[in-house]
């Protein structure tokens, strides 16, 4: 609402002229564009960036305080099985039932969010470590233990999960993440339909791969691969094709990787 105050001179009198205008449409449709801004249209649930930013908050809040949080990275499993059998709206209608399972086990202090595909985590602080954090681990995996209604059967779902304690674990946001993705992918290693906590040793395990990916970078980076085509002959001798192959030139000495 504005107002306007207007004088005529000439017989010394005021008036005032009021506008109203209605803002409710716009208001509206700023709450809405915020909403799919930070959260995810499919569950409802914070999406990534608003996990990033309750993450950023509880790790300040726990420097401050001097208090411990757990965050769990959760993976659902048979996920690609159920999309690649049923469909992709079969698998969104798990999403969303798997979603709701979980925010009915957890206590509304904590945070969960999707971070993409069949990925979420869980934000637990004030939990007493490392028992109040696997009691959390034991609820999700309990909500989620009971099959889920796909096109008129049956389908067991599941989910693995991961647990970081923060600082103890990590130091910084892609640390932690990182920390509990890699519990996780050792819980589904074991079968899924369980939990594990961090353990610095599981880095050792992975650190073989992470450096032969890191020598395969470098050898795309310089270079180093290089095409060679192998002659295949019938029993006659006569040439009927040729086989590809490309070859590492690492340090100066072809090895064959395809």
């Amino acid at each position: 609402m504005s107002l306007v105050l207007l004088r005529d001179i000439a017989k010394s009198s005021h008036s005032v002229v009021g506008m109203l205008a209605d803002i409710s449409r716009l208001k509206a449709a700023q709450a809405k564009i915020e909403e799919l801004a930070y959260h995810d249209a499919l569950t409802g649930l914070p999406n990534r960036s608003l996990a990033h930013d309750r993450l950023a908050q509880a790790m300040l809040r726990s420097e401050r305080t001097g208090m411990p949080f757990a965050l769990l990275y959760i993976d659902l499993d048979r996920f690609k099985v159920i999309n690649d059998r049923y469909g992709h709206e079969a698998g969104d209608k798990v999403l969303v039932e798997t979603s709701h399972r979980m925010r009915s086990a957890i206590r509304q202090t904590d945070t969960l969010a999707r971070l993409g595909g069949d990925e979420f985590i869980v934000v637990a602080e004030d939990v007493e470590m490392p028992q109040g954090a696997l009691r959390v681990a034991d609820e999700l995996l309990q909500a989620l233990s009971p099959p889920c209604a796909v096109a008129d059967s049956l389908v067991a779902c599941g989910a693995s999960i991961g647990i970081a304690i923060y600082p103890q674990d990590a130091h910084d946001q892609d640390a932690l993440l990182h920390a509990a993705d890699q519990a996780m992918y050792q819980a589904k290693v074991a079968g899924g339909q369980r939990y594990r906590m961090f353990d610095a040793n599981m880095l050792q395990v992975l650190l073989p791969g992470l450096e032969l990916e890191h020598e395969l970078r470098r050898a795309l980076l310089h270079k180093e691969f290089v095409l060679h085509y192998q002659i295949q002959v019938d029993t006659t001798g006569a040439i009927v094709g040729a086989e590809a192959l490309r070859r590492w030139r690492a340090g100066g000495t072809p090895s064959e990787v395809c």
